[in-house]
């Protein structure tokens, strides 16, 4: 980077981050230390680092001229990606990373929403933040990759003290 534009460029970076503490909401950010691949490719997630708190700007309902503006095609009004724009110097920042939010204040012991980032994109050189794709994270079973005990896998449920006849 050159002289010339530094200046400019640090001053836009700070710039960002202000906006996104005034303007933006509070999450809590994991990187991705270790995982786990399925047999059909599917990351599980092993290890997560610690919460990192940070403000980023989270779009729910971005508009066709921004998602073409970034290079992403949306045909229709009704299938919109969410869109986070996180700071700079986020730190390994890359897919399959989670960000948790709280949806409600007011909601006491209400659960944390969690997204995990699924697209990366900066338009500039020295970017002061990256726009992430990122979808909803629902809480699943968990990835069976052993099918050797034969054809019953999907029977595969403990009724406990349930008579035969009564399954």
């Amino acid at each position: 980077m050159g002289n010339l534009t530094r200046p400019d460029a640090t001053l836009f970076r700070n710039w960002f981050k202000e906006m996104a503490f005034l303007r933006g909401i509070t999450v809590q950010y994991q990187y991705l230390r270790d995982y786990n691949a399925s047999i059909h490719g599917e990351i599980e997630p092993t290890d997560l680092s610690d919460p990192v708190e940070m403000h980023v700007i989270f779009d729910t309902n971005p508009k066709i001229s921004t998602l073409h503006h970034l290079g992403w095609s949306s045909e229709s009004n009704t299938d919109k990606p969410y869109v986070m724009q996180v700071p700079w110097d986020t730190p390994h920042l890359t897919t399959h990373c989670r960000v948790s939010m709280n949806p409600d204040m007011s909601i006491p012991d209400a659960e944390p929403r969690m997204f995990e980032i699924t697209r990366i994109e900066s338009l500039m050189e020295f970017p002061d933040c990256f726009t992430c794709l990122v979808v909803p994270v629902y809480k699943t079973s968990p990835i069976r990759n052993d099918y050797s005990t034969g054809n019953y896998n999907y029977l595969d449920t403990d009724y406990g003290d349930v008579p035969d006849a009564d399954r």
